[in-house]
């Protein structure tokens, strides 16, 4: 058990951190009274960070399952984009990056079988492509892409 507590507070710490550094910048509020080309920086504001925190959260939940579960690296992962601000972001963006994360939540159904593959997760999901659990995979990895593809759309708009 205290292994276990020790493998996952680095990467809470690190996780924390990376959400304090962004949560601590200054905002620009919107106003009621805002122009147009103002909330559209306001919403391309919001859309970098929750695109840049999301990076960092990846880069972490990439390699966290090297030491932990691949499940509890993407509940980590998830936990972390819980945390993102969309508060300003435009609405297609926020449903659509919502819909991507919950995608992961349900990613669990298949990694909650394997409590102790390691590895480092683009590893470990080429293994579960073979698995007793690969057409399962196959189609939520497919969905986690799909809805990724709708993030993007919507970063564009």
């Amino acid at each position: 058990m205290t292994m276990k507590i020790q493998n996952r507070l680095p990467i809470s710490m690190l996780i924390m951190g990376t959400l304090l550094i962004f949560s601590c910048r200054p905002s620009k509020q919107i106003s009621h009274n805002i122009t147009g080309s103002q909330k559209q920086i306001n919403e391309r504001e919001c859309i970098n960070q929750v695109i840049a925190l999301d990076d960092s959260l990846g880069k972490v939940r990439n390699y966290a399952c090297e030491t932990i579960s691949l499940s509890e690296t993407i509940q980590h992962y998830v936990d972390g984009m819980h945390q993102l601000n969309y508060r300003h972001c435009s609405k297609a963006f926020s449903t659509a990056f919502k819909k991507h994360r919950d995608t992961w939540v349900a990613m669990l159904a298949v990694t909650d079988h394997y409590p102790d593959l390691r590895g480092e997760m683009h590893v470990l999901f080429d293994q579960l492509e073979t698995s007793d659990h690969a057409d399962e995979f196959k189609s939520l990895l497919q969905t986690i892409w799909d809805t990724w593809a709708e993030v993007e759309a919507a970063m564009k708009e």
